[in-house]
């Protein structure tokens, strides 16, 4: 008999009549030696006689299937992992390590006693050492002698208690959205966890929003994170490298060919990488364009307090931006509290009703529940204890902090100018944060490393949080060296 009628009777006879086109069909283009394979296991399967057994005999490629071992014996299942078996991850190649995070690495692996960590950004002490705030430890101290708190889940938003004291410090105690209730806030993880949270819910339910504008330059993270929500990230322009000085009116013009509706992120204070920011009168020109072109203004607040030493002063475009309109906050507490291992944050969505901003607080918490559920408690009750019952003593402190950086920007600027190092250096001192935007070249940082043991990142950003009185100078003569002979 024809091999194709005796596929057909089988057809007509033991397979369900759903597949009886689709295998018909396959039949007639290719009563191939897998075809026969796949009827012949259906067949042991369905306990019938197969109509293709022997047709394949003597055929290269066509073997009966191998036994499948029973799930439930031991003996069989007993697999050890390494074996030489497949992996699930075996088309995976090595992921490239954050630029940070290799520098950081290859800084501990140094052995010169002379190696300076410029790169991560985190304070240090005058003699180089991890800060703990002493008002936290006092503060800590406290929670560990409490014994009325628990270890209990927090509401998904956060601690509640947390909101109101994070909202004036960042808004201001006479802001009409405190006082209309009409922020959307949430407890987050730290600066990077709000970024993400926001990422996520702008691109789900904001229609229209496909692309978000970064300044250039920018944190990095701030592109990784962005693309990983789906969102399309476009840069503006923000920095004149021959005047190392802000463009503002590159930045206005990119803005005016912005997209409607598309999200643009803005450093509240402290640019970083640049450590320099738009004047107050530039805010207002900034601002304008943002309304005129329908536009969602990001504000990242990760310096408050440490920009310049007084709280009020760094949240002045936080406040033209609340004033102005809708806008979103992400609100870090890692730098000012030095809270960077809590990862304690806070996500503010001003809204133009009280009603919209509990719809918008609902979708947070819609986002933060399948992503990381709820917050952790420890970080959020010491910041709550900072800015109720310990708020003078923790912005004594915090000024302490930022008067350390605003000199060792002056120390390092001298010591660089005393050498008489060719060019300006004045940029330095124009500069705010933790961060000095150098204008050396990528060449000449990589020379500060391989030469001096100098760490920092290869477009020029440098730590200044990282100096104390016994390296400035030494890293003064290491600029001066690669200037004066690197390209």
């Amino acid at each position: 008999m024809d091999i194709q009628i005796e596929h057909q009777a089988f057809i007509t006879h033991h397979v369900n009549p759903v597949l009886e086109d689709l295998l018909t069909a396959l039949l007639a283009d290719r009563p191939s030696n897998v075809l026969h394979f796949c009827i012949s296991h259906l067949c042991k399967k369905a306990k019938v006689p197969s109509p293709v057994e022997g047709t394949s005999a003597g055929v290269v490629g066509v073997t009966e299937p191998p036994p499948q071992p029973d799930i439930h014996d031991t003996a069989a299942a007993a697999v050890p992992v390494g074996s030489g078996q497949s992996s699930f991850f075996e088309r995976l190649t090595e992921a490239p390590d954050d630029t940070i995070i290799a520098l950081t690495s290859a800084y501990k692996a140094d052995t010169s006693r002379e190696k300076v960590n410029a790169v991560r950004g985190a304070y240090r002490t005058d003699e180089g050492e991890p800060y703990v705030f002493p008002i936290v430890r006092k503060a800590e101290q406290e929670l560990a002698n409490d014994t009325t708190t628990d270890k209990e889940y927090l509401p998904v938003d956060g601690l509640h208690e947390l909101k109101a004291p994070t909202q004036v410090m960042l808004f201001g105690s006479d802001s009409a959205a405190v006082r209309e209730q009409r922020i959307a806030s949430a407890q987050v993880l730290s600066g990077t966890g709000g970024l993400r949270v926001i990422g996520e819910l702008i691109r789900r339910n904001v229609k229209g929003c496909r692309s978000v504008y970064v300044s250039r330059p920018t944190w990095a993270i701030h592109r990784q994170l962005f693309e990983a929500c789906g969102l399309e990230v476009v840069e503006y322009d923000y920095w004149d490298e021959w005047s190392r000085a802000i463009d503002v009116q590159g930045m206005i013009q990119a803005l005016k060919e912005a997209e409607p509706h598309s999200m643009v992120v803005f450093h509240a204070c402290a640019h970083n990488p640049t450590g320099m920011d738009p004047t107050a009168k530039e805010w207002d020109d900034i601002i304008a364009v943002v309304r005129e072109r329908r536009l969602i203004p990001l504000v990242d607040s990760a310096y408050q307090g440490y920009a310049s030493g007084d709280l009020v002063r760094d949240a002045q475009a936080v406040r033209k931006f609340a004033d102005a309109g809708e806008c979103i906050v992400v609100q870090s507490f890692a730098k000012n509290m030095g809270l960077y291992g809590e990862r304690v944050g806070m996500l503010h969505v001003v809204c133009s009703t009280k009603p919209i901003a509990q719809t918008v607080l609902s979708h947070i918490k819609q986002t933060i529940r399948p992503m990381y559920s709820s917050p952790p408690s420890h970080g959020g009750r010491l910041a709550l204890l900072l800015l109720t019952k310990y708020r003078t003593e923790w912005e004594s402190q915090l000024a302490d902090v930022s008067g350390r950086v605003a000199s060792m920007r002056r120390q390092l600027r001298e010591a660089i100018e005393k050498k008489g190092t060719r060019g300006s250096w004045e940029h330095i001192t124009q500069q705010i944060g933790m961060f000095s935007f150098t204008g050396l070249s990528e060449s000449q940082c990589e020379e500060l490393l391989t030469k001096w043991h100098v760490y920092m990142l290869r477009n020029g950003r440098l730590n200044v949080a990282a100096l104390t009185s016994g390296n400035v100078g030494y890293v003064a003569d290491a600029i001066h060296d690669v200037v004066t002979n690197t390209a």
